[in-house]
């Protein structure tokens, strides 16, 4: 296990994740699956990746992008686009320098 800095904006964010979590959980009754998951499927359970890629093709659809775009490859555009914007510093990324 590994320890990664958060910034407060990110914190913020999981925070937010995590109440809306809690009333959704509320609401679904006593059937959800406590796993603690951070994102589970509606009932609770861990989600399928298959259903992971359904959704995601229906964003790029949605979206106007190529269907043959690669879920792993929008990680690589962010830290690009982050780092030559300057948004967030490269040590985050693990980036090494030349």
């Amino acid at each position: 296990m590994r320890t990664l800095p958060l910034s407060d904006v990110l914190l913020q964010a999981i925070l937010r994740h995590r109440e809306i979590q809690k009333q959704e959980r509320e609401a679904y009754g006593p059937d959800w699956n406590r796993q603690d998951l951070v994102f589970p499927s509606t009932n609770g359970l861990p989600i399928w990746p298959r259903n992971v890629n359904v959704a995601f093709k229906r964003v790029l659809r949605a979206a106007g992008l190529p269907e043959t775009t690669r879920f792993h490859g929008l990680r690589h555009s962010c830290a690009t686009l982050s780092v030559s914007k300057a948004e967030i510093e490269q040590r985050f990324f693990c980036i090494r320098k030349p």
